[in-house]
């Protein structure tokens, strides 16, 4: 994934959920920066079925930011199931 970038240079990843619940799941794919929200994304999986979601983000000013992705099964939107977040450095 890409952690360092220029002022305005789009940065491209690939997030990817797989099901490993031994039945179909429901989830919720937020991604945050700095409480902002900048994707939401609702995805129902059969049972070992896997997605790969495209995800393109840029910054307008220099410094160091943090994404945040949170899984969350649904229908829990409040507790969340699975996260992982990447810093990125933008000059």
């Amino acid at each position: 994934y890409p952690t360092n970038l220029s002022t305005n240079q789009k940065g491209n990843l690939t997030v990817g959920v797989v099901n490993y619940e031994h039945l179909d799941s429901n989830y919720l794919l937020k991604i945050t920066e700095n409480n902002k929200t900048l994707k939401n994304e609702n995805i129902t999986l059969k049972n070992n079925e896997k997605i790969e979601i495209p995800f393109n983000f840029s910054e307008n000013s220099s410094g160091q930011y943090k994404i945040q992705f949170d899984l969350y099964k649904l229908p829990d939107t409040k507790n969340v199931y699975r996260s992982l977040f990447i810093l990125v450095n933008v000059n």
